[in-house]
């Protein structure tokens, strides 16, 4: 079955679409994560716990699978929950999801290399900051990680 990722609840039953947004509300959702471009696995703590894998290209939904064993039309509650969850972060809100996923979707789609990137560059800048500062013999601990890296770099230590 392939769907459109923004009318997925279409192919769900009224009581199943029900339920994924109870498990949306209750936070059931766990362990979000993109393992390669387009490819999402969850947990979903029902009555037992769920894996749920979504692959995703482009808007539409070229697979879903749960571990349950729903066996009735269209997508189960487990699937549809991760699919409210993913919806509601790919477009910036948190309404439906407060809370939901544990991790931060705003980076989905790009490559690990621009990760790591964007990682290296952030990394750099906050080494610059609190080199100046251990420089100028004061720290802000507020743009610290840590009070080891505060400690680290105002007694003249790099900050790894």
């Amino acid at each position: 079955m392939t769907a459109h990722f923004d009318e997925f609840e279409e192919e769900m039953t009224s009581r199943s679409l029900e339920r994924a947004y109870d498990y949306v509300d209750e936070h059931r959702i766990g362990g979000l994560e993109e393992l390669s471009a387009g490819l999402f696995h969850a947990e979903v703590h029902g009555s037992e716990l769920y894996d749920v894998d979504i692959r995703l290209r482009g808007n539409d939904i070229v697979f879903a699978s749960c571990t349950c064993p729903y066996d009735y039309d269209g997508y189960c509650k487990h699937i549809g929950a991760v699919l409210l969850t993913l919806r509601d972060y790919k477009h910036g809100g948190n309404s439906t999801a407060a809370g939901a996923a544990t991790v931060d979707l705003s980076y989905v789609g790009l490559q690990m290399s621009e990760l790591q990137q964007m990682q290296a560059q952030m990394d750099a800048q906050m080494n610059a900051e609190l080199n100046a500062t251990a420089d100028a013999g004061t720290v802000d601990t507020a743009t610290c990680d840590s009070g080891s890296s505060a400690a680290a770099a105002s007694s003249g230590g790099s900050v790894v």
